[in-house]
Parts: structure tokens; sequence; C-alpha cells
């Protein structure tokens, strides 16, 4: 058994959404996150039932060994021009090394395959290094600070685009999924 086999992304069910709910309203995660509001469980589930009937939304549950470990959600996806958006968080914080860069792979493996994007498409704060490092260990490509600017502890962060089209990510994946899973704790 590798270590990849040790991973997987499966789409999100309606079980999974007090774990995910948990996750999203950690400090932890609403530090990084664009829009850091606490989410009520009523507004946490009406996103979850429009997802059900909203083509332009996936979220997936990223798992580690079988236990729910992180979330996946492919937003604006735009299916005849083949591009979508991405957001994502590890939610466990015990999750095993090299968990977050298997979901990650994992996720773009998706979304250029399942999914068939031609591009996805990513925001961050640019003051967010592990955030950038990440990207582009994934092979995006940062393409412009927007003028979007977001209110955070007392100051306004600037916020970057990033950007992976499918011919880069066939280009870099196989190596990539090698390095990924050689790393990752099984």
């Amino acid at each position: 058994m590798s270590a990849r086999d040790h991973f997987s992304l499966r789409q999100m069910r309606e079980g999974d959404l007090r774990t995910v709910l948990s996750w999203r309203n950690s400090e932890r995660i609403r530090a990084v996150s664009l829009s850091s509001h606490e989410i009520a469980w009523e507004e946490h589930l009406a996103w979850y039932e429009r997802s059900k009937n909203d083509d332009s939304i996936y979220p997936m549950l990223f798992e580690c060994r079988g236990q729910p470990a992180g979330v996946v959600n492919f937003t604006g996806i735009d299916h005849p021009a083949g591009w979508a958006e991405w957001g994502f968080y590890l939610g466990d914080p015990n999750a095993p090394k090299g968990a977050a860069s298997a979901m990650g792979f994992l996720a773009l493996d998706y979304a250029f395959g399942g999914l068939g994007l031609q591009k996805l498409v990513s925001r961050s704060f640019v003051s967010n290094e592990a955030s950038l490092r990440y990207h582009q260990r994934l092979g995006f490509r940062e393409i412009e600070i927007e003028d979007e600017r977001v209110q955070k502890g007392g100051g306004m962060l600037e916020v970057i685009r990033l950007e992976l089209p499918v011919e880069r990510w066939r280009e870099l994946s196989p190596s990539l999924e090698q390095v990924i899973f050689s790393e990752a704790e099984a």
C-alpha cells in the first residue's frame, strides 16, 4: 500500500457539516480566510443546501486514513469557460505530515480530471507566505494584486490572485505526485 492510498477526497455529505463548521469557525482557520466572520449553523446549512442544487459550487471533504481532515471547495465554477476558484483548509490540526500537500494534489487532480476544468484560480493574502508557498509548490503562478483589500486585525490586507492552467498541471503532476506522496506520512 502506498502513502497515496491513505488519502482521499470525496463530495461533502450532510453528516460532515458539524465537523466542517467547527473547523471553519476555529480561530486558526478564520485568521487566514478571506471571510472571517463566525458562521452560524443556519448559514452553514443554507450554504450546503444551496451547493446541492448549484453546479457552480462543489464542496469536498479530504480524509486521512478514512478520517475527516480538511475541506476543498470549488466555487464560481464556469463550466462553459472551464474555470473555477478554489478554497481549502486542513481542518484537523493533528493531520499527518504531508497531508496538506496530499489534499492539494488530490484536489487539483480532481479539478482537472473529474470536473474537467481548464484553469483554477485562487486568492490569498499577500502577507500569507505559507499559502503563497503552498500554491507555488502546486504549480500556481501569481497573476496580480487585486484592488480588493480585506479588513483583518485592525488593518487592511492586500489580496493576490493566483492561477493554474490545466497544461501546466499536466506537465507538473507526475513528478509532483511522486514527491508529495513520498514525503507524506502513511
